[in-house]
């Protein structure tokens, strides 16, 4: 629960959002029940997350990073409905990372 900081598409029907309780959730807002979207954890880290941002990973499925308040990049792959696979991370900012960007032929700008 708390403020959301950002929101990302995964696919028709399903959404990611990060915030300050540091979780990435994902929302299948197609199965809506009388408590709300279905919703699962794929990602947790220390501190508020400010950003996200998806890509096509190359082994498969959706590539996810996401940013911390402290500076912190988090990296996931999220494959179907199956458990997501932790990729890491890596401080890489000594302040919040407000904005990521993926590119194709460049990766992370």
């Amino acid at each position: 629960d708390g403020p959301i900081y950002a929101l990302a598409a995964r696919a028709p029907g399903r959404l990611l959002s990060a915030g300050a309780d540091g979780v990435v959730a994902e929302w299948d807002v197609s199965s809506q029940t009388a408590a709300g979207p279905a919703l699962r954890a794929v990602l947790r880290a220390e501190g508020a997350l400010y950003s996200l941002e998806t890509f096509a990973h190359p082994g498969g499925g959706l590539g996810l990073l996401a940013g911390t308040s402290g500076g912190a990049l988090h990296a996931a792959r999220l494959a179907g409905s199956g458990p997501p696979e932790a990729l890491g991370s890596a401080q890489v900012h000594s302040g919040g990372l407000f904005a990521l960007a993926w590119h194709a032929g460049l990766g992370l700008a």
